[in-house]
């Protein structure tokens, strides 16, 4: 992953909005998604399945209802967005048993798991755009 995690992270709602499958998958949801490196992270805002805003955060999300949160190594996130994951590292769920830690309300996390697992599909997919546009700029730089 040589992009900047938490600035795609960011970049969800733009993302989100744009993808049919994750609207559908997130429908209804009400809370937040906190993604974070080592209790540093992102947290996108879901109103009735719409990722509206992002903040910077610290520590675990809330564990009200609505509001699930995944932090881990850096390392770890490198390997689960690699354009082509290793083995058990290509979803959110294996991962959980290599050092991912799952936060927030448990419930929310099996209701929307769907709509969880769509997003670290866009993040990786804007990854793999962000990567591509460097390498051709790099290229194009070279003599």
């Amino acid at each position: 992953m040589s992009f900047d995690f938490f600035a795609v992270v960011r970049r969800l709602p733009a993302l989100c909005a744009e993808d049919g499958e994750f609207q559908m998958t997130a429908r209804y949801w009400n809370g937040a998604l906190r993604l974070g490196i080592d209790g540093v992270g992102v947290e996108v805002t879901i109103v009735d399945g719409v990722a509206v805003a992002t903040a910077d955060v610290r520590g675990d999300p809330e564990a009200a209802g609505g509001h699930v949160g995944f932090d881990g190594p850096g390392r770890l996130w490198h390997k689960l967005l690699a354009p082509v994951p290793e083995p058990m590292h290509n979803d959110i769920a294996p991962v959980q048993y290599l050092g991912m830690r799952r936060t927030g309300d448990r419930d929310t996390y099996w209701q929307y798991f769907p709509a969880i697992r769509r997003v670290i599909d866009l993040l990786r997919e804007e990854g793999v755009r962000i990567m591509a546009r460097e390498e051709a700029s790099a290229e194009k730089e070279q003599p």
